[in-house]
Formats: C-alpha cells, structure tokens, sequence
C-alpha cells in the first residue's frame, strides 16, 4: 500500500515539474514590432503569389506597391481589414528599413499602431495613409509621399543642428 502510495506521489511531483518547466515555453505574446514585420512578409508572399510582384521593403517597390493597389483593388468595394493590416505593415516596414522608423504600439482597443521617424514629431499612420490609397488609388501615390515625408525629416535634422 505504501508503495502504491509513493508510486501515486511521484507520479504528482512529476507531472507538477513539467507542467512548471514547460510554462516557461508558453508562447509568448509578439511585440507590435514583430507583430508587423510578420505582417509584411505575409503581404510579400501575398504580392508574389496573387500578383507575380516581388516586394523588397526597399523605397522603389513602394511604385511597385502603388501598381498593385491601383490594379489589384481597382473596383472593389469593400477590402477586407486584413488586406489593409498586411499592405499598411508592408508599408510601415519600409519606413522601418529605409528611414529608421520605429512602432509604437496602439492608444486605445481599435487604435491601430503608428510609425515615429527620429526627428519628426508627430506619428504616422501606415494605415491612414493605405486607407486612403485604396479609397483613391490615383490620387494617393505612397512613394512620393514617403519621399515627401524623407525630405521633412532631413530638414528637420539639419534645423536640429
């Protein structure tokens, strides 16, 4: 009986061990940063896949990005909200490797997250600025505006200095 009884002790103490090991495995939750670039790489794939249009996070494949929403999405009615989650982190990636951008998470529950460039004081919205892309795809052009957007960030560092 004794036996039994340690057999059922040990057999408790080891399961309470693993349980306590492997909580420490338990996936934890993405930052708003990983959670975009994660994003981005879907909207790659998505891009490549749907539309034979490699996308690089480089500066001109934002002309490629303004190609594929002008036809794309020309004529939809309504784009899913995660259509424009992946082409906004598609976007605000670009900004993260072409101008130093960082995520900042989002204020509020339907708040979506912003971009903040060094210099620059206010935050930008990928998701503002793809929104309105898709409502008027002829009268947005992404890459200009981020080269708009490059050019105020200069000139705001050489004021800083």
């Amino acid at each position: 009986m004794l036996t039994i009884v340690l057999l059922l002790l040990a057999t408790v103490a080891a399961v309470l061990l693993a349980r306590l090991f492997f909580s420490g495995f338990r996936k934890r939750q993405l930052s708003v940063a990983e959670q975009m670039g994660l994003a981005s790489r879907i909207c790659i794939a998505a891009a490549a896949d749907a539309f034979d249009v490699e996308l690089d996070h480089s500066l001109d494949s934002l002309a490629k990005l303004d190609e594929l929403i002008e036809q794309g999405f020309a004529g939809v009615l309504e784009v899913t909200d995660d259509t424009v989650y992946v082409l906004a982190a598609y976007f605000g990636q670009v900004l993260v490797h072409t101008c130093g951008a960082e995520w900042q998470a989002a204020n509020g529950q339907d708040a979506k997250p912003t971009l903040k460039i060094g210099s620059i004081l206010e935050s930008i919205s990928p998701f503002g600025m793809i929104e309105r892309k898709l409502l008027a795809p002829q009268d947005t052009n992404l890459a200009a505006e981020v080269r708009e957007l490059m050019m105020r960030t200069e000139s705001a560092h050489v004021n800083a200095n």
